[in-house]
């Protein structure tokens, strides 16, 4: 994953987690997003983080369907453009 995609995921997951309430206020997301987080300062490949990333949000998308904030299915739909996922 190049530098400015992987700038652009980061971005986008950090405008999430401080700026929309309605992911702010959901327990199951904040822990997907705190447990990419904590991958990625492990020192793990952004390539890996991003793929358990996208892995974790296309099941809660699935199991929630239109209840999923437009945040995260935008950031799900740029996350497969971006990388190729």
């Amino acid at each position: 994953m190049a530098q400015d995609e992987e700038r652009i995921i980061r971005d986008k997951i950090e405008y999430i987690v401080n700026h929309d309430e309605e992911v702010k206020k959901n327990p199951e997301l904040m822990e997907i997003v705190r447990t990419a987080y904590g991958r990625r300062a492990a020192g793990k490949p952004m390539q890996e983080v991003a793929l358990a990333l996208d892995k974790a949000l296309a099941g809660y998308i699935i199991s929630h369907g239109d209840d999923t904030p437009d945040s995260i299915l935008d950031l799900h739909e740029e996350m497969q453009k971006l990388s190729g996922i």
